[in-house]
Formats: C-alpha cells, structure tokens, sequence
C-alpha cells in the first residue's frame, strides 16, 4: 500500500515534466521555422520588428506539426512562452503545415482593441486561403499588416490578398454593354424592315 502511495506521488511530480517535454524550449526569436517552410526568414523576421513598433505588440510566429487540436496547443504553448509579456500585449501565430491550418493567439489585454470577428474575418479571407496554397510567409504578412490596422484603428477591410475582383467587373460591364448596344441595334434593325412592309 505504501508502495503504491509513492509511485503516485512521483508520478504527479514527475507529470509537469512530461508535458513540458512536448514543447520546444522557449524562444525570444519572433520566428520558429521549425518545420523548415519559411523562404525569406529575415525579411519576415524585419516585417514582425516593424509590427512591434508600430502596433506595440510583440508577434511570435511558430511553424511545426502538432499532433492534437491547434488551438489547445496553441494555448498551452502561449502560456509557457508568457508570450504576453508583463503588458500582456503579444500574439502567437501558430502554422501547422501538414495540417494545413493556422490559428492565432492572443493576450487577454489585447481582446478588447481587436474583435474576434475581424480575427475570423482576416483569417477566412486571407490568411487560411494562403497556408492551404503554401504561402506561409505571405499569410504571416497579411496577419500584421491587417492586425497593425485593426490596432491603430485604420482597418475597414482586408488588406493584403490580392483580388481580381475588378477584372470581372470589367468583363461583365463589357458583357453587359454588348448585349444592350446589340438588343437596341437589333429593335432598330427590326422596325426598319417592319417600315419598309408596310410602305
């Protein structure tokens, strides 16, 4: 019985252990390619720097496979990094590459400047639609630009994706006016042959 007692307090101790050993060691990098698929580190890395300044935040950005759910993970490491820092002002973005997915984590200070539908809405529009074709440092650009809006108070709308949403405007105004002209010269067309029946 004693026996027992003991292994089961070691086996509390030693608990805390083993699930920090699921995590990398904490890191003040703002990048953790540790899935190699990031090109332009620096470039990135510069583009983090600049969003600290302006939006007085701190963005870590975290690449690796995660077995569980992304988000839970993304909690857990959150809060052995203390990502928020003491101003508790900081963002973990977290891309899983085999799973396709990306999530973004943020201080509890931080949840009342930047509102949870402009996260979906930045994410849906932008950032997962960029993980899924592979461009991860482009996803990671478009996460602070948008974010730096939102937190300055400049942001009314995506900004970053690219869209030809004004090349289809063209063609169906082009369309459009084609089937008018044609529909107007074809009644033209008609009442001259109707004039010349009748006279």
């Amino acid at each position: 019985m004693r026996l027992s007692k003991f292994l089961t307090i070691i086996f509390f101790l030693l608990c805390p252990v083993f699930v920090l050993a699921d995590f990398p060691e904490r890191s003040d990098k703002l990048i953790n390619d540790y899935a190699k698929v990031l090109g332009d580190v620096e470039g990135t890395e510069k583009r983090l720097h600049e969003f600290e300044k302006e939006a007085s935040c701190r963005m870590i950005v975290v690449t690796m496979s995660v077995s569980g759910d992304l988000m839970e993970y993304a909690n857990d490491l959150f809060a052995q990094w203390d990502v928020g820092g003491k101003e508790d002002r900081g963002i973990l973005f977290l891309i899983d590459p085999e799973k396709n997915e990306g999530v973004l984590r943020l201080s509890y200070g931080l949840k009342s400047e930047i509102d949870q539908s402009l996260i979906d809405e930045i994410k849906d529009q932008g950032i997962d639609p960029a993980i899924i074709e592979g461009n991860y440092t482009g996803a990671i650009s478009m996460a602070a630009k948008n974010l730096e809006k939102i937190l300055k108070g400049d942001y009314n709308g995506l900004q970053g994706k690219k869209s030809n949403n004004w090349v289809f405007g063209l063609i169906f105004l082009f369309v459009a006016t084609f089937v008018v002209l044609s529909s107007a010269y074809g009644r033209r067309d008609k009442r001259r042959v109707i004039y010349k029946k009748d006279s």
